[in-house]
């Protein structure tokens, strides 16, 4: 009887160290960037960025949190990284994206997370904004699948100077909850990544920082204040978004509210820097 006690409660003991040493919060993640604009074959007008370097900081910095991050990822980087990981295949499979690169204000309708390679045999060649081999614009990228939260590190994703490119935004909503990213130039600083993700898994009185407020506690810190351009970082969601968490994130928006249903249920908040 003594022996069955004892092998009682090693199980126990085992099946408690299991559960605690499960991801507790664990959500799946997708991370695309790119520092090399350029190639044998050519390079791009607008020179390198450290997009790479700012998604693979913010990764790291996810990881080290085990709780929230689950063993579900994927990462694409430079050579390696096209407008096809805004797809069913990639960024619509995970439950945060993030994307750190060029962005463009293509026209009146479009802007665009702005890449280097291509997902075909072609080279980056002529206007940068018309070549669609290189642009994922925001008439493509879609909230859809199990995505719900996208993080744009670029410049002018979230731009917008009349009601018909405001409502191209809001349609990128398909059961997706919020986007952080900027309205205007910003400035890319691959720390600001590990700063992003140190933020998003802090704790403040036992409760855990919004999604929104570590966004823009971070842009805070690195977006500079140099006096020359203003630096517009948005915050744009669901109404009900605002108070998500990577611990406590939102359900998917069912389809009667989806952006380009019901486009007033679709807020956004902004911070300037100058």
């Amino acid at each position: 009887m003594k022996c069955k006690r004892m092998v009682i409660a090693m199980l126990v003991t085992i099946l408690f160290v299991s559960f605690c040493a499960a991801p507790a919060y664990g959500f799946t993640a997708g991370f695309a960037g790119v520092d090399t604009y350029s190639s044998s074959s050519g390079s791009c007008q607008f020179g390198d960025r450290a997009g790479g370097h700012y998604v693979d900081q913010l990764y790291s910095e996810l990881w080290q949190s085990a709780y929230y991050l689950s063993t579900n990822h994927f990462g694409h980087k430079n050579a390696a990284a096209n407008k096809n990981v805004f797809s069913s295949s990639w960024s619509e499979r995970v439950t945060f994206f993030a994307y750190a690169g060029h962005g463009l204000n293509i026209d009146s309708l479009n802007n665009a997370a702005h890449f280097f390679a291509t997902p075909t045999p072609s080279s980056h060649s002529g206007n940068c904004y018309s070549n669609a081999a290189t642009n994922a614009t925001t008439s493509e990228v879609r909230l859809q699948g199990s995505l719900r939260y996208l993080n744009m590190y670029t410049c002018n994703f979230l731009f917008y100077d009349s009601t018909a490119k405001l409502n191209s935004l809001r349609s990128m909503f398909r059961g997706g909850r919020a986007i952080c990213g900027f309205a205007s130039t910003m400035y890319l600083d691959s720390r600001e990544g590990a700063d992003f993700g140190r933020t998003l898994t802090t704790f403040e009185n036992g409760v855990p920082k919004t999604i929104k407020e570590a966004f823009f506690e971070s842009t805070s810190r690195w977006q500079p204040r140099t006096g020359r351009v203003r630096v517009t970082a948005r915050w744009m969601g669901f109404v009900d978004a605002k108070n998500d968490s990577l611990v406590f994130p939102g359900g998917a928006v069912t389809a009667g509210r989806w952006g380009n249903v019901s486009p007033s249920d679709y807020v956004y908040e902004n911070r300037f820097y100058n």
